[in-house]
């Protein structure tokens, strides 16, 4: 989860499909989902599932016959826009590769974080950790990456769980926020930008008790070395 993420969105993808919407779906394969809300009189009744996959080197929708999703639902339309921007780094695409071929995992609008196999995402949430030339905001496709990354360490136990330290206001952080934020800055480093120092902010500055990155070396402080 992203420690500045703030906003909530009401709308869930479970509401029609018994709880678990991947079990209500009848796919081969493990693929990324995205359940697109059917709207009557400006109330969600329903979803329809669509499945990401890779072809000729792009990603896209298709539906569960198979047909590929051409309309212009905007956050479809962001979800694949993000994910190509990912491919193109070494980190990003195997990311996406690891998790369109090992388990079903669900995209859904919402404040950036993941619980199990679930990532929620908002393409208009910038705000997220601060780097080395203190700024706050990131390319949102980088906010995707980590919450992906997320979802790769809850198959894989890349960390292990447990409190990591208190945030600036008390909170407790998860050592999973290690792993995503290697990862994270992995990607940023591929694509040239600026490398994520600090997981958590006070004021206008990193919140020490969370640096991931060592201040001469630039190197991860946990993972890599």
């Amino acid at each position: 989860m992203d420690a500045l993420a703030e906003k909530y969105y009401p709308w869930s993808p479970y509401v029609s499909c018994g709880d678990d919407p991947v079990d209500a779906v009848d796919i081969d394969g493990d693929s990324i989902f995205y359940f697109k809300p059917i709207i009557k009189q400006r109330e969600v009744i329903g979803y329809i599932p669509f499945y990401c996959k890779e072809t000729n080197n792009q990603y896209k929708f298709y539906s569960k016959n198979g047909k590929c999703y051409t309309g212009k639902n905007v956050f479809m339309g962001q979800v694949l826009k993000a994910l190509k921007l990912l491919s193109l780094t070494p980190t990003g695409k195997k990311l996406i590769n690891t998790l369109l071929g090992r388990k079903n995992i669900i995209i859904k609008y919402g404040k950036n974080e993941t619980t199990g196999n679930v990532v929620s995402w908002n393409n208009a949430i910038e705000i997220g950790g601060i780097n080395e030339n203190g700024n706050i905001t990131r390319p949102t496709y980088i906010a995707l990456g980590h919450e992906l990354a997320h979802a790769v360490d809850q198959l894989y136990k890349k960390t292990e769980y447990g409190i990591w330290t208190k945030g600036p206001n008390s909170e407790d952080i998860p050592n999973t926020e290690k792993y995503a934020t290697y990862i994270e800055n992995e990607i940023r480093a591929e694509a040239k930008l600026p490398l994520r120092t600090h997981y958590a902010i006070i004021g206008n500055k990193g919140y020490e008790p969370t640096r991931i990155i060592d201040k001469k070396t630039k190197k991860n402080l946990f993972y890599g070395n």
